[in-house]
């Protein structure tokens, strides 16, 4: 999985039912997050690159097989992402 866009890494975490996250602040109140991350390949703090590899998609949480759930906020506000990566 790759950063959508330039940014610093916020935080790395586990919940069970998400399994890895990673959150990715972008600035200006936005942030994104990838969720059942198999394997990690940032750091908290790191500065991440849009296109940058930032994990791999696993099936970590509760889900069965392989799959990736990403999320865009702005502030405290859920985002469509099909909208804003359209």
């Amino acid at each position: 999985m790759v950063s959508v866009g330039d940014g610093q890494v916020q935080t790395i975490t586990w919940q069970r039912g998400s399994g890895n996250i990673v959150i990715v602040s972008h600035g200006e109140g936005f942030y994104t997050v990838y969720t059942h991350l198999e394997e990690i390949r940032v750091s908290q703090d790191d500065p991440v690159r849009q296109g940058q590899v930032i994990g791999t998609v696993g099936e970590s949480g509760s889900i069965n097989g392989p799959v990736l759930h990403f999320q865009i906020w702005k502030n405290t506000r859920n985002l469509d992402p099909e909208e804003w990566l359209g």
